[in-house]
C-alpha cells in the first residue's frame, strides 16, 4: 500500500529516486561553471545575433547602388523635401500614410538626397529586422524550461528566425529602395515582439519586471502605430498577428489585447480622420476594373504569395517548397503535444497574417492594380514561421528537413544573387538624371524648374545633389552657383491637386526667383511629363504661354522641357503699312523690352495677320544682333508657343505671338531686335525686319544715330 503521494516505481515514502553520490565530489568546480553558465550563454547569444546582423547588413549593402534611382523613389525624395504642411496635404491624397516621409524629411535634411543617403534609411530599418526577428520568435515561445520544447528550442527559434530575416528577399531588396516597405515590415516585427511579450502568449515569465513589461507595451503600440502610419497594408498583417495572440489565452489576455488595439487606434485615428475623406474620394474616381479583372481571388492570392517570396523563374516550385516545408514542420510540431496552446498560436501567427495580406493584395489587384510590393509586410511572419519550424527539430529532429527546405527556398533569390538584378518598382527604361542634364545645359543657376509630377522633381533634386553641372564639376560645392531650384504643380497620377493653386504656386516661385537676383534675369522652366496630355497640365502651360514669354524648349524622352522669361514690354513699334512676308502673312505691330541688365531677359510680342490662308508652315525667327552684326541670341519657333502653325491660320485672323530671349552675360552693348520667317526647308520668307534697339547694362544708353535706324 502506498503512502499518500507515493510513487509505485519507488519504495513506500520515497517520492523521488535516490541521487547517486559520486566517489569524488567536484562540487566547487561544477558550482563555478554553473554560476557562469548563464553569463556564457547570454554572451554567446549576443555574439550570434551580432554576427547574423552583420550578415544581414552585408546582404543589404549591395542593394544600395545596384541600380539607378527609381521612379517611386523620386516621389519619396520630393515629398521629403517639401514643407511639412505640403507633404501632409499631398500624402492625404495618396495611397500611403506620412510617417516614412516624415522620417525621410529629417534624414535627408541631415544627409542629403543622393541615392546612397536616401536608401541608407531603408538599410538601417531592414538591418533592425534581424535582431527583432530573434526577439519576436522567442517571445512567442515558452520560457524557463516550461511548455512544449523549453529554453533550448526557444533560443534556436530566435537564431533561425534571425537568419531568415537576414536573407529574406523582400527585406534585402527594399533595403536598396527609398520607400516605406522595409520600415513598415520592421514596425510589424516590433509589434509582433511587443504584443507577444505584453500579452505573454508564450506563457508568463517568472522574472518579468514592471519595467520590462512597460518596454513591451511601448514597443507593441509604437511598432503597430508606426507600421500603420508608414503603410496601410500593415493593418492586415497586424490583424492576423493580433487574432493569433488573442487565441492563445483569451481568458487572460483580452483586456491587454483591447488596450493594445485601443492605444494603437488612438495614435492612428487623427491621421485617418484627416486623410480618409480625400482618400475615399480619390479611390471612388479610380477605375472599377483592376489589372486582372478576370482572375480569381485564389489565383491572385497565390501570385501574392510568390511575390512575397520574390520568385519569378521557377516561382511556383520555390513558393510551393516554402509553403509545404512550413506546413509540415509546424504541423508536426503541433502533433502529439497536448494542450500546446502556444504552439497553436505560433501556427496561427504564421498563417493568418500571410493569408490576410495576400488576400488584401488580391482584392487590390481586382480593384486597381496588382502590386507585389504590398505583400512585403507579411515577410516577418515567413521568417518567424521558419524559425519556429526549425526549433521544433529540437524535440522532433526529422522535422529539420522540411524546415531547412523552407529556409533555403525562401532565401533562394538572395542566395543565388538574383535579387540584385531585379527591378520591382519600375519596369520601363528610365533615366533619372536626364532632366537635370537638360536643365544644366539650357538654364542658369538662378532659374526655377516646375514639375507636373513629384517623382521627376525628386529625381532632379537627387541628381542635383550627386551630379555635375555645366562645367563638369560637382555642383554641390557651390562653384557653379548650384542647380536651379524647383517647385511643383502635382497634376499627374497618382495624385492630382487643384490646378489654380498649383499655378499660383509656380507663379509665386518664379516671382521669388526674379526678385532673388535683384535684376530680373531668372527664367522659369516647366518639366511636363507626357507634355500636355493631361488637361490640367495643358492649363499650366496655357497660363505660361499667356503670361510669360517662351524662350527655349525640347523633349527629353517623354517629358517636355520648355523655358519662359518675363520682362516689361515698354516700347511699341507699329508697322504702317504692315510688313508683308509672303504667303498672306503680314506683321502689324511689335512690343519689346528696351533696357536690360547684362544677361537679362528680352521680351518680344508680335502681332500677325493672315490676309489669306497660308499654304505652308513657317517658323518665326527672332534674333538679337549686336552693333557689329553678330547674332548674340536667337529664338526659332512655331508661332504662339508652338501651338499655331501658320497653315492653321484663317483668312483675316489676327494672332498675338510672344517670344523671350536671354542675353549672354558677355553681351555688354546695345543689341538690335530683328524678326523674320522661314519655311519648312529653312528658306527665308521675305527680308528680316528691324524691330528696335535694346540697351544692355547699367547706365548704357542708345546712341541717337542707332535709335534712328
Amino acid at each position: 500500500m502506498l503512502a499518500p503521494g507515493g510513487n509505485p516505481r519507488y519504495p513506500r515514502g520515497m517520492h523521488h529516486p535516490p541521487r547517486a553520490r559520486p566517489l569524488v565530489d567536484p562540487a566547487g568546480a561544477r558550482a563555478d561553471r554553473g554560476a557562469f553558465a548563464p553569463l556564457r550563454s547570454a554572451a554567446r547569444d549576443r555574439a550570434v545575433l551580432v554576427g547574423l546582423t552583420l550578415i544581414g547588413l552585408s546582404a543589404r549593402v549591395p542593394g544600395i547602388a545596384h541600380q539607378p534611382l527609381q521612379w517611386d523613389e523620386g516621389w519619396s525624395i520630393a515629398l521629403a523635401r517639401l514643407p511639412v504642411g505640403d507633404a501632409l496635404r499631398l500624402t492625404a491624397l495618396d495611397v500611403h500614410p506620412p510617417l516614412y516621409y516624415g522620417l525621410l524629411h529629417v534624414w535627408v535634411g541631415a544627409l542629403g538626397t543622393t541615392p546612397l543617403a536616401v536608401r541608407a534609411l531603408s538599410v538601417l530599418a531592414a538591418v533592425m529586422a534581424v535582431p527583432l526577428a530573434a526577439a519576436a520568435a522567442r517571445a512567442w515561445w515558452p520560457a524557463d524550461g516550461r511548455g512544449d520544447e523549453g529554453d533550448g528550442a526557444r533560443r534556436w527559434a530566435g537564431w533561425v528566425a534571425a537568419v531568415a530575416a537576414a536573407v529574406a528577399p523582400p527585406l534585402v531588396y527594399y533595403a536598396g529602395v527609398g520607400r516605406m516597405y522595409a520600415p513598415a515590415a520592421v514596425g510589424v516585427l516590433a509589434a509582433a515582439w511587443g504584443v507577444a511579450a505584453w500579452l505573454e502568449v508564450g506563457g508568463p515569465r517568472r522574472k518579468a519586471r514592471r519595467r520590462a513589461r512597460g518596454v513591451a507595451v511601448a514597443v507593441a503600440v509604437a511598432g503597430s502605430a508606426g507600421a500603420l502610419l508608414s503603410f496601410y497594408y500593415s493593418g492586415f498583417a497586424l490583424a492576423g498577428m493580433g487574432l493569433a495572440a488573442l487565441g492563445v489565452r483569451p481568458a487572460t489576455t483580452w483586456r491587454r489585447w483591447l488596450a493594445w488595439v485601443g492605444a494603437t487606434a488612438g495614435l492612428v485615428a487623427p491621421w485617418l480622420i484627416f486623410a480618409l475623406p480625400p482618400l475615399a474620394a480619390r479611390m471612388a474616381d479610380r477605375a472599377v476594373d483592376g489589372a486582372a479583372p478576370g482572375a480569381s481571388v485564389a489565383a491572385l492570392m497565390a501570385a501574392g504569395w510568390r511575390a512575397l517570396l520574390f520568385v519569378n523563374t521557377g516561382g511556383p516550385v520555390l513558393a510551393g517548397c516554402v509553403a509545404v516545408g512550413l506546413a509540415v514542420a509546424l504541423g508536426r510540431a503541433l502533433y502529439g503535444v497536448p494542450a500546446s496552446v502556444s504552439a497553436r498560436g505560433r501556427l496561427a501567427a504564421t498563417g493568418l497574417p500571410i493569408v490576410l495580406v495576400c488576400a488584401a493584395v488580391a482584392v487590390g489587384a481586382r480593384a486597381h492594380m496588382f502590386a507585389p510590393r504590398y505583400a512585403t509586410v507579411a515577410t516577418p511572419f515567413v521568417a518567424l514561421g521558419i524559425g519556429w519550424a526549425a526549433a521544433g527539430a529540437v524535440r522532433r529532429r526529422w522535422t529539420v528537413v522540411p524546415a531547412i527546405v523552407a529556409l533555403v527556398a525562401a532565401a533562394w533569390p538572395t542566395l543565388s544573387g538574383a535579387i540584385y538584378a531585379r527591378s520591382a518598382e519600375w519596369f520601363e527604361a528610365y533615366d533619372p538624371g536626364a532632366i537635370h542634364r537638360a536643365v544644366a545645359e539650357l538654364a542658369r543657376p538662378g532659374d526655377v524648374v516646375a514639375f507636373n509630377i513629384l517623382s521627376m522633381a525628386g529625381a532632379y533634386d537627387s541628381a542635383a545633389a550627386a551630379g555635375t553641372d555645366r562645367d563638369g564639376t560637382n555642383d554641390t560645392d557651390g562653384s557653379d552657383g548650384g542647380s536651379p531650384s524647383w517647385t511643383y504643380a502635382q497634376l499627374w497620377d497618382p495624385v492630382h491637386e487643384p490646378v489654380k493653386p498649383a499655378i499660383r504656386r509656380v507663379e509665386d516661385a518664379y516671382e521669388t526667383a526674379l526678385r532673388g537676383d535683384d535684376v530680373g534675369t531668372a527664367a522659369l522652366w516647366l518639366a511636363l511629363y507626357k507634355g500636355t496630355a493631361a488637361s490640367d497640365t495643358a492649363s499650366l502651360k496655357a497660363w505660361a504661354d499667356d503670361e510669360l514669354f517662351p524662350t527655349a524648349g525640347r523633349w527629353v524622352g517623354d517629358t517636355l522641357l520648355v523655358g519662359y522669361v518675363d520682362a516689361p514690354t515698354d516700347r511699341t513699334r507699329a508697322f504702317e503699312p504692315a510688313v508683308a512676308f509672303g504667303d498672306g502673312i503680314v506683321l502689324r505691330r511689335a512690343r519689346y523690352t528696351s533696357t536690360v541688365p547684362r544677361g537679362g531677359n528680352v521680351a518680344v510680342a508680335l502681332r500677325w495677320r493672315a490676309d489669306a490662308v497660308p499654304a505652308g508652315d513657317a517658323r518665326v525667327v527672332v534674333r538679337l544682333v549686336d552693333s557689329r552684326g553678330r547674332t548674340v541670341a536667337q529664338r526659332d519657333a512655331v508661332p504662339v508657343g508652338e501651338s499655331r502653325p501658320t497653315s492653321s491660320w484663317g483668312a483675316g485672323e489676327t494672332l498675338d505671338d510672344r517670344h523671350g530671349l536671354r542675353l549672354p552675360m558677355a553681351a555688354d552693348g546695345p543689341v538690335r531686335i530683328v524678326v523674320g520667317l522661314v519655311d519648312a526647308a529653312g528658306n527665308a520668307l521675305g527680308a528680316l525686319v528691324d524691330v528696335g534697339w535694346v540697351s544692355v547694362g547699367a547706365g548704357m544708353g542708345i546712341d541717337a544715330d542707332l535709335a534712328g535706324r
